[in-house]
């Protein structure tokens, strides 16, 4: 992976609109609101995921939100319990990119819905609530 784009996906700033209020997640850093999130809905891991601009080559708006409903159905058919967010860039160089935390799933599940969507990362958290960031190619 590029250093580039790894050092981009670290510094991005994974944000969450949880009922309780905005948490916002970074790589390998443990997650108070993101334990809570897990133990309130009784699940052991958690995946930050996003479908838009699939490879990291922006796409237009409207194929990125017919992206995003496709993989909103996708979690939905698996029963995962869905918290809507935002990928953002905190030097605005990179739009933000809607995303989802996706409540329970498990990594190798995230990880193919992921590529299913054309991604080349995304974030997943154990019980430990440290989300780290998993590459696909």
């Amino acid at each position: 992976m590029p250093r580039r784009l790894e050092a981009a996906y670290r510094v991005t700033d994974y944000v969450v609109h949880a009922p309780g209020g905005v948490c916002t997640l970074h790589v390998d850093e443990p997650s108070a609101a993101l334990a809570a999130l897990h133990a309130q809905h009784g699940v052991q891991c958690s995946a930050f995921i996003s479908a838009w601009n699939p490879g990291s080559v922006p796409a237009s708006a409207a194929d990125n939100e017919a992206a995003h409903r496709r993989l909103l159905a996708l979690l939905r058919a698996g029963g995962h319990p869905l918290i809507e967010g935002w990928g953002r860039d905190p030097t605005g160089a990179w739009p933000a990119e809607r995303s989802v935390l996706a409540l329970g799933i498990s990594a190798s599940a995230a990880r193919r819905l992921a590529a299913r969507c054309g991604q080349r990362a995304l974030l997943c958290a154990g019980a430990d609530a440290v989300p780290r960031l998993v590459w696909l190619d």
